[in-house]
């Protein structure tokens, strides 16, 4: 069996099995039953009694406390909360807000901002009015459009929403608490156009649940609860979802199947519109060309080679091209022949080297300059900041020792039987040493040194001073004998 009819054959199969399952869909689509009731839901709605709470609503223009009583009877229920300065009563049929100076009615309880716990008003509606399953899983809708969203355990009611008000509300319900086997939410966040605007909290619950007697309390009638759907009813939303999902599937089946086939016949297939096109000279109206084909049978055109055969060698070849295919026809040559386009090459551009560092030498440069600059700059910084300091201790320490080598010079000149000996002495944070030792007969050698605080020498003098002589005041001594 040949390639082709290989995929001919798989090609058949495909579609037989798409029909096969588009004929079974609709048994396929009303044979499947809708899921039961969640057990979370049914007791909802199965809920007859008075939920009492605490709570507060935190908003931009501040948090508002309030305490409620929601009372859920068959076909019933009844809301009221007390805040600072009002009181609001809300039921099916909508509601009245009332202050000390004024009284005002609202359609839907959801829509007001002084609602402190809107999980009551939900809860009302939940006990109280008819519910149908949508196509979105988890969801359930009432008759008058608002809908609840169940997680994907069926164990919470995570949201609500009602899109049919003047504003589009919905709201999110966490941190559950089960009182008396009824669940309830005390983190509410309410969003509005899809953007959160107010945050409740229900800080606490007391559930009382109906009685079979009746009590001062509760007022409740005989029979509890509506009438839940029943498990194996169908929704004729759900029953066209299905086959919608269904039939998308086996397209996009179908789709993939068809994709795979091309894609492995892809040369089968080229080849084949080859041929078709080289039959048809309707598609090929332009202008045709010159071209030269080796002996090899290698047709070049733009830069790059076509396989046209050897048939073409030494002919006059016209070249009639499309954007996808090209046309090699010759009069000598009884058949043309199509082949697919190449995209033209692009010129080879030259790189330009230019001169860039490495990362060694980057990392080599660096520490050079890192090493120039803590060795060499930074002391030499250094040095020029104490200069001048350094020059002012240099010229005190030499006007020092200049002065005591006079007076010691002056001493040993004129005064003889000058004591030998060292002596040292602090002037101005400098300490002076003086040092006189004998040095020949009648001479005296004078070494003056100038040590600053740290012990390093700033100035060292050394002199020789001969035998005294008198002082100028004094008569001179005879040179001579007197005749």
């Amino acid at each position: 069996m040949s390639d082709a009819i290989r995929a001919a054959v798989f090609g058949l199969c495909t579609s037989a099995a798409v029909a096969l399952a588009a004929v079974l869909s609709p048994a396929l689509a009303s044979a499947e039953p809708v899921s039961a009731v969640p057990q979370h839901l049914s007791d909802l709605r199965g809920f007859r009694g008075r939920v009492s709470y605490v709570g507060r609503r935190f908003a931009p223009h501040g948090t508002d406390v309030a305490t409620g009583t929601l009372v859920a009877a068959d076909r019933c229920w009844a809301l009221d909360e007390s805040h600072d300065r009002l009181s609001l009563h809300a039921g099916p049929d909508g509601g009245t807000l009332r202050s000390r100076e004024v009284s005002a009615g609202f359609d839907d309880a959801l829509q007001t901002d002084e609602l402190v716990n809107p999980w009551a008003v939900i809860l009302g509606k939940l006990t109280c009015e008819s519910w149908e399953r949508t196509a979105l899983a988890g969801a359930w809708r009432s008759a008058d459009g608002m809908r609840v969203y169940l997680d994907a355990d069926r164990t919470h009611v995570v949201g609500a929403s009602e899109p049919s008000g003047p504003a589009d509300l919905s709201f999110t319900f966490g941190d559950w608490l089960e009182q008396d086997g009824l669940q309830l939410p005390r983190r509410i966040v309410r969003l509005r156009n899809g953007f959160a605007d107010a945050t409740y909290e229900i800080s606490k619950y007391v559930v009382t649940r109906a009685i079979a007697a009746p009590s001062r309390d509760v007022v409740m009638p005989a029979v509890v609860g509506s009438p839940l759907p029943d498990a194996s009813a169908t929704s004729p939303d759900l029953q066209a979802g299905v086959g919608r999902r269904l039939w998308a599937t086996l397209i996009v089946l179908a789709a993939v199947g068809f994709g795979a086939i091309a894609w492995l016949r892809r040369e089968l297939l080229v080849e084949r519109l080859c041929r078709r096109l080289s039959a048809d000279p309707r598609g090929w109206r332009s202008q045709g060309e010159s071209a030269f084909v080796s002996p090899e049978g290698l047709l070049y055109l733009d830069g790059r080679s076509y396989d046209v055969g050897s048939s073409f060698y030494n002919r006059v070849v016209t070249v009639q091209h499309s954007p996808l295919f090209l046309r090699v026809s010759s009069a000598a040559v009884p058949s043309a022949v199509v082949l697919p386009r190449k995209f033209r090459s692009e010129p080879h551009r030259k790189s330009r080297n230019t001169a860039a560092f490495s990362l060694i030498d980057i990392v080599v440069a660096t520490g050079l300059f890192a090493v120039v600059i803590v060795g060499a700059v930074f002391p030499a910084l250094i040095a020029v900041a104490r200069a001048g300091s350094l020059a002012q201790k240099y010229a005190a320490a030499a006007s020092l020792a200049r002065n005591a080598l006079s007076d010691q010079e002056a001493v040993c000149a004129y005064e003889p039987g000058v004591q030998t000996g060292s002596s040292t002495k602090l002037v101005g944070g400098l300490a002076l040493t003086v040092d006189i030792t004998a040095a020949t007969a009648g001479a005296d050698d004078i070494s003056v040194a100038v040590r600053d605080s740290d012990g390093r020498t700033l100035i060292r003098a050394v002199t020789m001073v001969g035998p005294p002589v008198p002082r100028p005041s004094t008569a001179a001594p005879p040179i001579g004998n007197q005749p």
